[in-house]
């Protein structure tokens, strides 16, 4: 499994997330994008790259990491429930 991190300069870059969408190749994947200025902003861009991933024609699943305490920040970096994210991938 890879761990994909996408800045905010990746996601305001049209041409990146372009040829990003365009050649996703990963296989059993997780994508995270940096948090936007709210939370509305940042879950309608998980949206957004979903959308764009399944117009590729590429199967993704997309939810964000608040979603069920998927993803946390802890003292010791970033913790992933990766039982419970298993089945979905």
């Amino acid at each position: 499994m890879q761990l994909i991190y996408l800045s905010k300069a990746n996601l305001t870059d049209r041409m990146f997330v372009r040829d990003f969408v365009h050649n996703f190749k990963f296989q059993r994947s997780i994508t995270i994008h940096e948090p936007m200025e709210d939370i509305l902003k940042t879950k309608m861009m998980t949206k957004r790259i979903s959308s764009l991933l399944s117009d590729a024609m590429t199967y993704n699943r997309a939810f964000t990491g608040d979603q069920r305490g998927m993803v946390t920040q802890t003292d010791q970096g970033i913790a992933i429930r990766k039982e419970q994210l298993e089945p979905l991938l």
